[in-house]
């Protein structure tokens, strides 16, 4: 468990979020999850119900995202590309993630504030490996996205890796969406954008007993692409399509 879950008072929470994935399935355990943190979320959770392919790309003010996502999907079939960090947050949780690995310490990078400290404590925690070891597991981690879209589930990925929008995204988005459209996948593309939390404003809910973000509630708004905007396009042009696309 991270300290820091326990300076701040929510280690226990998090402890009944992983225990309740299991008894409620991931949707109603992250709606709870959220609930408890006394977070208030917006949104207009237009998303396709189970059965169908969906792939959602959103921004990354801070590390609560993919389970704010989650909470408003009403779907338990949700997996989630993101650090190998996510994963130690105990077993039921980690069978939603989708690991990633880093091989040096320069993605610290993008990170800004609270989230800097944030970063070396998960380094600290899930530990680096080789950038060969690296390459070849997230390679494998994109074709398990592939898979789990064709099998009609639904993956989140943050192709930002981090808060600032001047980010250089991540190319792996482009080569995934460039293979839905190669091998004709039955996949609904979502842009999300979360708006009005970043890791300062989470730090100040949590200090000031979880009420900031009650008042305050976080949005977060999906909008399907039209998948014919991607015909043509190499997946580097992919990946600034989709970011441009992101923001407008």
């Amino acid at each position: 468990m991270n300290p820091i879950f326990r300076i701040l008072g929510i280690a226990h929470i998090v402890k009944n979020f992983e225990k309740s994935v299991n008894l409620l399935g991931w949707h109603k355990a992250n709606k709870q999850f959220i609930s408890e943190l006394g977070i208030g979320v917006r949104s207009n959770s237009n998303y396709p119900s189970k059965g169908k392919g969906l792939l959602i790309y959103a921004n990354h003010p801070t590390g609560l995202d993919p389970y704010l996502i989650s909470s408003v999907i009403n779907r338990d079939d949700v997996y989630i590309l993101a650090d190998v960090y996510q994963a130690t947050k105990g077993k039921t949780i980690g069978l939603h993630i989708i690991p990633v690995y880093y091989s040096s310490w320069k993605e610290v990078l993008s990170r800004s504030g609270i989230a800097f400290f944030g970063y070396i404590m998960m380094r600290l925690i899930s530990g680096t490996v080789t950038r060969i070891e690296a390459r070849k597991r997230n390679m494998e981690a994109l074709d398990t996205v592939i898979r789990y879209l064709r099998e009609g589930k639904c993956v989140i990925l943050f192709p930002s890796g981090g808060a600032k929008k001047n980010l250089r995204w991540k190319k792996g988005i482009g080569s995934i969406v460039h293979t839905i459209k190669k091998e004709n996948i039955n996949c609904d593309i979502y842009k999300c954008l979360i708006s009005g939390i970043s890791e300062n404003l989470l730090l100040w809910h949590i200090v000031s007993r979880r009420t900031f973000l009650l008042r305050n509630p976080v949005k977060i708004i999906g909008v399907k692409l039209n998948n014919k905007i991607f015909e043509k396009l190499t997946p580097r042009d992919i990946t600034f399509v989709l970011q441009q696309e992101l923001y407008r």
